[in-house]
């Protein structure tokens, strides 16, 4: 089973199962903290969030590990470079709004582990 994973400002994380069709299979849930999200969803098979670089360091860090996971960022980064279009804003945002038509934002400054 897939799970998507999005964090707040505060540390907080969103977790929600989806079918296999990308469609919302349960409720959101909400923990306190990227660790707690990843023990309480164990039977995900893979998880996706918008950047591993963010992510996955902080999970190593605590501990957590995962074995496979889908990286929005990287995914439209592959996408841009097919179009030619490298160095585009990439983020997940980004990404949104360029699928939607509206103004895409910068990419945010990196975060660190």
């Amino acid at each position: 089973m897939r799970w998507a994973l999005a964090e707040e400002e505060d540390g907080r994380v969103r977790t929600r199962p989806l079918a296999s069709d990308g469609s919302p299979a349960g409720p959101v849930s909400e923990h306190a903290d990227l660790p707690s999200a990843v023990k309480a969803a164990p039977e995900a098979t893979r998880w996706i969030w918008p950047a591993t670089a963010a992510v996955y360091p902080r999970l190593l860090a605590a501990g957590t590990r995962v074995d496979r996971c889908y990286d929005a960022e990287a995914a439209e980064t592959l996408l841009l470079a097919h179009e030619g279009l490298t160095g585009l804003p990439r983020s997940l945002p980004a990404a949104y709004a360029r699928a939607r038509g509206l103004p895409v934002p910068p990419d945010p400054p990196p975060r660190g582990a």
